[in-house]
């Protein structure tokens, strides 16, 4: 956590400093357009805030790197700084381990579940090494995904996706999905549709106000960067499948709740899973720090699935070639260390260049895009098998 540093990390902190200095219209400053909602504006203005009451260096750390052209790697108290920035991930991320903890049916899967959450470079690149706040808005997927079930908690688990998609957009997908597991009928699934879109619509009114519609530039930039849909027909194609397999999932859960048939973590989390391989068709996949998104899901399936590590070790190498790209982004991460030697080391992509070619970007994303379609098709398989062998 303090000896890596990469640049995004200074974007996630740089509005919500403008915010907790009294800048409130921090949606219509300029060209450049924050790429998180307001939930993680007011979550890390409010941070910014006590870090500059009980640690003053930091204050001054940032205030400087935000206001002056410092390398920030020359600074004092860099790796302390460094260090609280990271820090609310980490308590995120014992929340989020806590959690399957209690779906985990044993000690046993514990252990497993730790270990290979411990050891996964996608957690440990994306979140301690980058410094990207995802693990935040999975937590709260998670924790809508324990809360579902339990029915007197239901409207919890739909607050959970609000206050995720109040981080990141992504959490508020699986609302519909949620809504399936935990609903009795059409009363109770307007009650929590209500649950999962209020909070985020009263924070949203709020910054409406400030800043006009410029609030929803957010949404502007990331149709652009994942869900643009044009006339292209491979677009079209991609969205149908998207939307496929989404039908299928909750097609699923209905069907097992109208046979009275009790869902359990271990089939919802692949419900999760296979919803999250659709969603990442159309993202892209050098963006590594996004891939922690369902990493906690496939680990969760993996761990009782065996059979499927290989191909979980398999899509671990893709990621993790895919993001490697820039010298910034690969050994360059060590920078507070020693920036003139490890900016000096090759990344990924110059040796990938150098001994294939640009073509390598191309057979990346092809061998993700296979691979995690064919494990979607298995996983829908597997659970649609289940229950036409349990009627049998």
């Amino acid at each position: 956590m303090p000896f890596t540093l990469h640049g995004d990390m200074f974007f996630v902190y740089k509005y919500p400093h403008f915010f907790s200095h009294g800048e409130w219209d921090i949606y219509g400053m300029g060209e450049e357009v924050p790429y998180y909602p307001p939930g993680s504006v007011l979550f890390f203005a409010f941070l910014q805030l006590i870090y500059s009451i009980i640690f003053t260096p930091f204050e001054e750390f940032f205030h400087t790197v935000i206001y002056t052209t410092t390398d920030s790697m020359d600074m004092d108290n860099l790796f302390f700084s460094l260090f609280l920035m990271k820090l609310p991930y980490l308590i995120f991320d014992i929340f989020l381990v806590k959690t399957f903890w209690r779906m985990c049916a044993d000690e046993k899967s514990r252990s497993k579940f730790i270990v290979f959450w411990a050891l996964n470079p996608i957690v440990i690149y994306g979140t301690y090494m980058v410094g990207h706040l995802d693990i935040t808005p999975t937590f709260f997927v998670v924790l809508a995904c324990y809360l579902s079930l339990d029915k007197k908690k239901s409207h919890w688990a739909c607050l959970a996706l609000a206050g995720g998609a109040l981080f990141k957009v992504f959490p508020i997908l699986f609302l519909p999905m949620v809504i399936c597991i935990s609903s009795r009928n059409l009363r109770d699934a307007f009650r929590l549709l209500l649950y999962g879109t209020l909070p985020i619509l009263f924070l949203y009114s709020i910054f409406y106000l400030i800043s006009g519609k410029e609030v929803f530039n957010i949404y502007r930039v990331l149709s652009y960067q994942d869900f643009q849909v044009s006339l292209n027909y491979f677009n079209i194609l991609l969205r149908l499948c998207q939307a496929a397999v989404y039908a299928l999932v909750c097609y699923y859960i209905l069907l097992l709740r109208f046979r009275l048939e009790n869902l359990n973590y271990v089939t919802i989390s692949q419900c999760f899973l296979a919803v999250f391989f659709a969603i990442y068709w159309g993202h892209l996949i050098s963006s590594t720090h996004r891939y922690v998104w369902f990493i906690p899901f496939l680990i969760f399936f993996v761990q009782q699935h065996q059979k499927w590590r290989k191909a979980f070790y398999l899509l671990l190498l893709i990621i993790v070639l895919a993001g490697l790209r820039s010298r910034g982004s690969c050994f360059g991460i060590f920078g507070p260390l020693n920036p003139e030697f490890f900016f000096s080391l090759p990344s990924i992509k110059d040796v990938t260049w150098y001994l294939i070619g640009p073509q390598f970007d191309l057979i990346i994303e092809s061998l993700y895009k296979i691979l995690t379609g064919i494990m979607t098709i298995l996983l829908l398989k597997n659970l649609y098998l289940k229950t036409l062998t349990h009627e049998k």
